[in-house]
């Protein structure tokens, strides 16, 4: 079973010590805490990058 999922066409907002902020394809602002996020992968393009995380947090946050 996988307990992870990739995200992909996201743009990464900000990031902290503890927690990425997320804009979605759709707009919409999210927060993840990064204990949730195994990879992030930026890319320079706006909605080009990815990350893989807890499937669990995708789906509370309703990413997925």
């Amino acid at each position: 079973m996988n307990d992870s999922t990739r995200l992909d066409s996201i743009n990464i907002i900000r990031e902290t010590s503890s927690a990425i902020l997320l804009l979605t394809a759709e707009g919409e602002e999210v927060w993840l805490p990064l204990s949730q996020v195994d990879e992030i992968h930026k890319h320079p393009q706006p909605d080009e990058s990815w990350i893989i995380a807890k499937t669990w947090i995708l789906r509370s946050k309703g990413l997925i």
